[in-house]
């Protein structure tokens, strides 16, 4: 989680290049051994994270990235980086403005982290999330000719 760490505070940062170099130290390592089966998740993983702070404008390329992580975590059975990469993908989509996507993967999240993973303590803390950020996006709102449904309302 080294390289998770430093690819987050590169961006955190405003892009301060140590950060990137220490995440890049920590993917070569990976890398390395990557014959093992239970390292190969966890590049797939971090590809999507240096690809998020690499190329933070490219949405749909990182979205794509991420989902391929969720999708290769399902596989293994793994649902708690399942539902981490659920929330990767929801932070990066609203930071990137892409409020409803980013909004469908914070639900995913919460689904995965309960139902699958029974994190129900990581779950409400997202909820709480959940509701704070609808509660923000309605101030920001125009009064007129948007609509935002609250959190499990639908």
């Amino acid at each position: 989680f080294g390289a998770l760490t430093h690819y987050e505070l590169y961006r955190a940062s405003g892009g301060r290049r140590q950060h990137l170099k220490t995440a890049r130290m920590y993917l070569r390592a990976l890398e390395k051994v990557s014959f093992c089966p239970n390292v190969k998740p966890f590049l797939v993983f971090l590809q999507a994270e240096k690809m998020a702070a690499r190329h933070p404008k490219d949405t749909t390329a990182v979205t794509q990235a991420y989902l391929t992580v969720i999708e290769e975590m399902g596989q293994i059975g793994w649902s708690h980086m399942k539902a981490f990469a659920n929330e990767r993908v929801y932070r990066f989509l609203r930071n990137s403005g892409e409020h409803a996507l980013a909004q469908k993967h914070l639900q995913k999240a919460v689904e995965v982290y309960e139902i699958e993973w029974g994190a129900l303590g990581k779950a409400e803390m997202l909820k709480v999330e959940q509701t704070r950020v609808f509660e923000a996006a309605c101030q920001e709102c125009p009064k007129e000719g948007l609509e935002i449904t609250a959190p499990g309302s639908q």
